[in-house]
C-alpha cells in the first residue's frame, strides 16, 4: 500500500471511529405546519429550535400521499412508501373481509418494512422510544432489545372516545345542562350542608368500580363561596380546590389496577349554584413500559402516565366555550403537563440506561390544529381565493385561533429546550413534523353521495340503519379510500369482474358532479385510479379501488351509514391534512437536524421527502440503511 492509500484509509477509519460515537436525539412535534413554523421561528418565538436552525439546516418536510401519522411517520424510519411499509392510512382492510371490517394500522406486526430503529439494533445500539406512537402492537413490538415507554395506538391516539392504556377516560362533571355525551356528567344542584356549606356528589367509575366523592363548597368570610373540597367515601379530603387549581395526584383503586389522576375546579359561581369540575383520564401506576418494571419506577419518580390530552368539549369550539369558557385553558395546562412528563421520562430513561437513538413524539399541536385549524384562513396562493367563499369565515375569531395555535407550538419550542438538555457534541438532533393542517370548514358524506347515485342502499331504520351489502356496489371505508364491492374478492361482493371498470367510473363521475350548495364551488375531489396511484407512493392490496383528495376547505369521513334525512354538504370547522396533498403550503411539515456532520445551512427553501429521512440517518449514525429504503440520502446538509 502505498503513501496516499495509507493517508485515505486513516482518514476513513477516523471517520467511522467518529461515526459510531455519534447518537440520534428524534423530536416529533406532530402536525407542526410549516407556515406557522416559519413565522414564528422569524418573529423569535421559537429560541430553542432557532439555536438547532442556526446550527445546522432547516429544510421543509413533504409528506407522504397520504399526508398521515402513520404513514408519513413509518416513511420516514423505513425510508419506504405507504405502499411498501404497508400503513396507508389510520384503518386497513383485509381481503376476505367485509369492507367494514377494519383494524388499527398503527402497529409494528402491519409495517412490511425494516426500521431504523431495527437496524440500530442489528448494529449493536441502545434503542429508547417514549411514547412513540405505532411502537407497541398486540403481537409484535417496535425494538427487541430496547425501552418503549407508552406508543401504543389501539382505538385512538390523542382525539377521541379512549386511549390504550387508560383506566378510565376524561370526565367533566358540571351543574350546567349538558348534552349527550357520557363523559359531561351533570351533577346535583348543590344543596345546604353543615356550616353554611354546600354539598353536591361526583360519581365515575374505574375499570368497572364505582368511585363517588362528595363536593363541599366553603363560604368565606363574605359568604361567597371560593374554596371546593373533594371527599372520599371515607371522609377525608382529597383536595381544596381554589378556582383554577388542580389538585395533586390522586390514587384510587379499581380491582387488581391503581389508577392516578387530577382534578381542577374549572368554575364556581359566587353564590354556589355554578360548578364544574374536570377529571384528567386515570392513568395506570403500571403496565405501560417495556420493560415492565420500568413503570412503577417512572410513576414513583416523575408522576402519572399523561398518555393523552383529550376534553369531553373542544377548546375553541364556540358552542363549548359558552358552555365552559375555560376549556381553552385547561387544554392548555394539560399540554404543558404532557409535554413536562415527557421531558423529565426521556431525562431519566437517558441518565439510568443511556441511549443510542432516542425517539419521542409530542401531539399536542396536532390535536390543536385539529381543534382550531377551520378558522385560520388557506394561506397557500393556488387555494387563497376560497376563503371568500368560506361562509362561516369570521376573522376575528381566525386570529384568536391563530394566537391559540401559536401558544401551544411555544409549549413545543420548550418541550425542545428540555430535551436538548440530553444531548452532546455527538448527539444528531432533529425536529420533524409528519405533515401540517389545512382549513376545514365542510364535510361531504360521500357514502351519502353514492346512495343519491344508486351505488350504495341501506337497510332497518332508526338506531338500527345500516349498509345493505346485498345492494351497495361502492363504499367509503378508509379517509381516502373507495372500494367496489367486487364479486369473487369481497365476501358480499355484487359486481361482477366485467363491470368494475365501468362501476368505478360511475363512482369518480357521481363525486365529480357535487356541488356546495351553500357557496357553489365544483370539482371539489380529486380522484385517482388504484392503477395511478402509483406515482403517489401507493400500491398493493392495502390500498382502494379509488384514492381520493380534496380541496381546502372541505373534509369527509369514512363508515358513515348515510341517513334518509342527512345532507351530503354539511357544516364542520376544524383542521385536516388526511384529505389534501402534501405539497399545499399548510400541509408542509419541517424537518431540523443539527450535530456532528451536519453542514451549518441555517434556513434553507429545500425540501426534503420522509423516505429521504431514513438513509440520511442511517449514514449519519454509519448503521445499516433500511432493507426496503426507496429514499436518498440527502447530501446537501451533510458536512464534505
Amino acid at each position: 500500500m502505498n503513501q496516499f492509500d495509507q493517508d485515505i484509509s486513516f482518514l476513513e477509519a477516523e471517520l467511522m471511529g467518529s461515526k459510531l460515537h455519534r447518537k440520534l436525539l428524534f423530536i416529533a412535534l406532530d402536525g407542526f405546519r410549516l407556515d406557522v413554523f416559519r413565522e414564528m421561528l422569524e418573529e423569535g418565538l421559537l429560541p430553542n429550535i432557532e439555536r438547532l436552525v442556526n446550527s445546522g439546516a432547516f429544510l421543509e418536510l413533504l409528506p407522504t400521499y397520504p399526508a398521515i401519522t402513520p404513514a408519513s411517520w413509518t416513511s420516514m424510519i423505513t425510508g419506504s412508501w405507504p405502499g411498501t411499509h404497508g400503513l396507508i392510512c389510520f384503518q386497513l382492510h383485509f381481503a376476505g373481509e367485509r369492507l367494514d371490517v377494519l383494524h388499527n394500522a398503527f402497529q409494528p406486526e402491519y409495517v412490511n418494512a425494516e426500521t431504523l430503529w431495527e437496524c440500530a439494533e442489528r448494529a449493536g445500539r441502545r434503542v429508547v422510544l417514549v411514547h412513540f406512537p405505532g411502537t407497541r402492537g398486540v403481537r409484535k413490538l417496535a425494538v427487541e432489545k430496547g425501552i418503549i415507554i407508552g406508543g401504543r395506538v389501539m382505538g385512538h391516539y390523542t382525539v377521541g372516545e379512549f386511549g390504550t392504556f387508560e383506566l378510565a377516560p376524561t370526565r367533566i362533571f358540571t351543574t350546567r345542562k349538558v348534552g349527550a355525551d357520557k363523559r359531561i356528567m351533570q351533577i346535583p344542584t348543590p344543596s345546604p350542608s353543615e356550616d353554611s356549606m354546600l354539598k353536591t356528589r361526583i360519581t365515575f367509575e374505574v375499570q368497572g368500580h364505582t368511585i363517588n366523592y362528595d363536593v363541599l363548597m366553603v363560604p368565606d368570610d363574605s359568604g361567597k363561596y371560593r374554596e371546593a373540597r373533594i371527599i372520599d367515601a371515607g371522609g377525608r379530603c382529597l383536595a381544596r380546590l381554589s378556582l383554577n387549581e388542580w389538585s395533586d395526584p390522586i390514587s384510587v383503586k379499581a380491582g387488581d389496577h391503581i389508577g392516578i389522576f387530577k382534578l381542577k375546579l374549572m368554575e364556581l359561581s359566587e353564590d354556589g349554584s355554578r360548578l364544574t369540575i374536570i377529571q384528567t383520564h386515570v392513568s395506570p401506576a403500571d403496565g405501560y413500559t417495556i420493560p415492565a418494571d420500568l413503570s412503577a419506577e417512572i410513576t414513583g419518580k416523575i408522576g402519572a402516565f399523561p398518555e393523552r390530552v383529550e376534553l369531553p368539549l373542544a377548546p375553541f369550539k364556540e358552542e363549548d366555550e359558552r358552555l365552559i369558557p375555560s376549556l381553552g385553558r385547561t387544554y392548555v395546562e394539560l399540554s404543558w403537563q404532557q409535554a413536562d412528563w415527557l421531558a423529565k421520562t426521556s431525562a431519566y430513561v437517558a441518565e439510568k440506561y443511556g441511549f443510542d437513538m432516542l425517539f419521542t413524539e409530542w401531539h399536542e399541536i396536532d390535536h390543536t390544529n385539529h381543534y382550531v385549524g377551520g378558522y385560520i384562513p388557506i394561506m397557500d396562493p393556488s387555494y387563497k381565493y376560497l376563503n371568500r367563499k368560506n361562509p362561516y369565515f369570521d376573522e376575528e375569531r381566525a386570529g384568536r385561533a391563530l394566537e391559540f395555535t401559536r401558544e401551544v407550538c411555544r409549549i413545543g419550542d420548550s418541550f425542545v429546550g428540555e430535551m436538548l438538555k440530553l444531548a452532546d457534541e455527538d448527539t444528531i438532533v432533529v425536529v420533524a413534523s409528519d405533515h401540517g393542517i389545512v382549513p376545514a370548514h365542510t364535510q361531504i358524506n360521500v357514502n351519502r353521495a353514492l346512495m343519491e347515485a344508486g351505488l350504495l342502499a341501506v337497510e332497518g331504520d332508526g338506531s338500527s340503519l345500516r349498509i345493505d351489502w346485498s345492494r351497495t356496489r361502492a363504499y367509503h371505508w378508509e379517509r381516502n379510500f373507495i372500494s367496489i364491492n367486487l364479486k369473487g374478492r369481497e365476501p358480499t361482493g355484487i359486481v361482477n369482474p366485467e363491470d368494475y371498470w365501468d362501476t368505478r367510473e360511475e363512482v369518480i363521475s357521481a363525486l365529480n358532479r357535487l356541488e356546495d350548495p351553500k357557496t357553489g364551488e365544483k370539482n371539489i375531489f380529486m380522484l385517482f385510479r388504484r392503477e395511478e396511484c402509483q406515482p403517489l407512493g401507493l400500491y398493493g392490496e392495502r390500498i382502494g379501488d379509488i384514492f381520493l383528495l380534496l380541496k381546502p376547505g372541505y373534509t369527509t369521513w369514512p363508515r358513515l351509514t348515510p341517513k334518509p334525512e342527512e345532507e351530503t354538504f354539511q357544516k364542520a370547522i376544524g383542521g385536516a391534512h388526511t384529505f389534501f396533498h402534501p405539497t399545499i403550503l399548510e400541509n408542509r411539515g419541517i424537518f431540523v437536524i443539527s450535530g456532528p456532520g451536519i453542514a451549518e445551512k441555517g434556513e434553507t427553501k429545500e425540501t426534503i421527502r420522509a423516505v429521504d429521512v431514513a438513509s440520511t440517518l442511517a449514514h449519519l449514525l454509519n448503521i445499516p440503511v433500511p432493507s426496503q429504503n426507496q429514499g436518498n440520502i440527502y447530501w446537501n446538509i451533510i458536512e464534505e
